[in-house]
């Protein structure tokens, strides 16, 4: 039995620590909740169509942290298969398409992904939001 609440905040973590190192502070913490926001208005995939937008903005690093934590935590929860590639070029869009078939295709999968990633994201947020006030004061 996974334990999924484990798997969000281990993944939330990673998301963060990902990107601390190079990104500013602040707007890793907004580039978090904006995810949140989009994921809770709209879909799950649409938060990773929206990270995609990111990867190829000025926020590449957290584009990256998000679109790999979001896949990992998937996969674990067993919601995509395990052979789901994480490419390391700038271009997922191919995985765009195999994403909307695997997850978008089964509401149910669907649901329980939003419910996942939105966990992830709190718990980045909170992580977030422990790291800027320990960085910027």
């Amino acid at each position: 039995m996974i334990n999924l609440d484990y798997q969000a905040a281990r993944f939330g973590l990673e998301m963060v620590t990902d990107v601390t190192d190079t990104d500013d502070c602040k707007n890793l913490e907004n580039l978090v909740n904006q995810a949140l926001g989009i994921l809770c208005e709209q879909s799950p995939f649409a938060m990773m169509l929206w990270g995609e937008t990111k990867f190829k903005a000025n926020s590449r690093k957290m584009g990256n942290a998000l679109w790999c934590s979001a896949i990992r935590l998937l996969q674990e929860a067993k919601l995509l298969t395990s052979d789901f590639p994480l490419p390391n070029r700038p271009s997922r869009r191919p995985n765009l398409k195999r994403l909307n078939d695997d997850l978008c295709s089964d509401f149910t999968k669907l649901a329980v992904a939003g419910e996942l990633l939105e966990r992830m994201l709190v718990y980045a947020r909170y992580y977030a939001k422990s790291t800027t006030s320990e960085k910027c004061i």
